[in-house]
């Protein structure tokens, strides 16, 4: 997903800066003497101009969020995994513009809650969706 964001972005730019100069062009001189469909064509250059920059920014923030997403998702497995009371755990970890969600099953309420603990102390958290279920649940409802 991220290559694919970094992907698009590249293009992105590479258009908008070919196209930069002649949307941002300031008219002057005998050219501010232009007619109608000149001035409608320069027009239509610079909002093309303008769709592309923002293009560009949207998709710069995109991987940035999903970078960041990444490292959180990454950081909170890690500590889970390197947790030795968390040995047993089966938890899924999944991280959108900074909101972790965890699933997966725990032996225990206290993996569970300690689990978003983990989650919760984790630089760049804002909220933490703590949907795992208890080992004993699963397999009772098998």
């Amino acid at each position: 997903m991220l290559f694919r964001k970094i992907t698009l972005a590249v293009p992105l730019c590479a258009i908008a800066l070919a196209i930069a100069p002649c949307a941002f062009a300031q008219m002057s001189g005998p050219a501010a003497n232009a007619s109608p469909a000149e001035a409608s064509a320069s027009e239509s250059m610079q909002r093309a101009g303008e769709s592309a920059e923002s293009a560009m920014t949207h998709a710069y923030q995109g991987t940035k969020t999903a970078v960041k997403d990444t490292t959180i998702t990454a950081r909170i497995k890690s500590a889970i995994h390197s947790d030795k009371s968390m040995r047993s755990s089966d938890i899924h970890v999944d991280t959108v513009a900074g909101v972790v969600t965890l699933s997966g099953s725990a032996p225990t309420a206290e993996a569970a809650t300690h689990a978003q603990e983990i989650a919760q102390r984790t630089k760049g958290v804002r909220s933490v969706k703590n949907d795992i279920t208890l080992a004993a649940e699963n397999s009772s409802m098998r």
